[in-house]
């Protein structure tokens, strides 16, 4: 922006860097011009400096008249207005698809019927919609964590999602975190399902949805497949936070005792030819079924070690894998 003022009746130009960055075709950047001098004022005495300011008539900025007209999803699609989950997801995608095909520099605008593609978007911007209305803060602080790179902010134990995990996903949907990511046989939805707060319209219709989808059924179905892919936001934060389950926990379609886990206790008394001997016993453990099998050794050696596994084995199966400790005789036998 120029500032131009009259000094003795003349326009003169009061910001010298004008002469640097609003250059003529050949600016004058002698050793007496105003760019190493400054205005011609600042050698008179400060009583006669300009102190009338106007701006020049050639500053277009401050003539133009410019109107905006700003509307965002957020401003049309009002849940309260619907009363079934189909017609504003579909009613969402129409307003996505309008505002793409109204943009100057779409090359091929978009028609006919709406794509699965198109659905999910307009899915997950409810499903944002939602959340927003309920969990601004803790998405800001999750969305914050992700520019930073880093999670040191965490959200505040008195927040009702604090329990769960939350994090944002790809299309910043806010979900619990899961323990079950490492079994390949369930979705991302089921590890990971989306928070939705209690009383919002969005998690009514959603509801509905489902009760109209199972044909009304007792509400434990409808609850069943609900909770495959959302989360009501109704528990209190309680520590600790568990660590995801390892693979062998989830090993489904496997016979079991494919994954074991063996470990002693003892030692036990038992009677051997009028005596009392010591005697300790294997526990072999099923990780995925949690079944168990039960079988003694006679001693700690590394031999009754190897003999009672065989034991488990030809009654059990081979299994895949073992998990022991660091005792030398699981050292030695497996």
């Amino acid at each position: 922006m120029t500032d131009v003022r009259e000094w003795r009746g003349v326009p003169t130009k009061l910001n010298v860097a004008d002469e640097g960055t609003k250059w003529t075709r050949h600016p004058d950047l002698s050793a007496s011009s105003r760019w190493f001098k400054g205005p011609e004022f600042l050698h008179e005495p400060q009583e006669e400096w300009p102190s009338t300011s106007r701006y020049g008539a050639t500053n277009t900025e401050l003539r133009a008249h410019l109107m905006t007209h700003v509307s965002t999803v957020e401003s049309i699609i009002n849940p309260q207005n619907f009363s079934k989950w189909t017609t504003i997801l579909r009613t969402t995608a129409f307003v996505f698809r309008f505002i793409y095909n109204s943009r100057p520099k779409t090359k091929q605008r978009t028609g006919g019927p709406l794509t699965q593609q198109e659905l999910k978007r307009a899915e997950n911007f409810l499903h944002r919609l939602a959340q927003s209305d309920e969990y601004a803060d803790e998405m800001a602080i999750l969305f914050g964590n992700r520019l930073n790179g880093t999670d040191k902010q965490a959200i505040p134990k008195s927040s009702s999602i604090a329990y769960f995990c939350p994090f944002l996903d790809e299309t910043d949907v806010l979900r619990v975190r899961g323990r079950t990511g490492a079994c390949p046989m369930i979705n991302y939805d089921a590890v990971n399902p989306i928070i939705l707060p209690r009383n919002h319209r969005v998690t009514h219709l959603i509801l509905l949805q489902y009760h109209r989808k199972y044909h009304h059924q007792n509400h434990n179905t409808v609850l069943n497949e609900i909770r495959q892919r959302y989360m009501n936001a109704s528990a209190m934060p309680q520590p600790p936070i568990m660590s995801d389950l390892p693979p062998s926990r989830l090993a489904a379609f496997s016979r079991p005792f494919t994954h074991m886990g063996v470990e002693y206790f003892g030692p036990i008394l038992v009677t051997a030819n009028r005596k009392t001997e010591k005697r300790w016993v294997l526990i072999a453990t099923c990780l995925t079924i949690r079944a168990i099998h039960l079988q003694v050794a006679h001693t700690l050696s590394t031999d009754s070690c190897i003999m009672a596994l065989r034991n488990v084995f030809g009654r059990r199966g081979t299994p895949a894998v073992i998990y022991s400790d660091q005792g030398t005789n699981f050292r030695g036998a497996i």
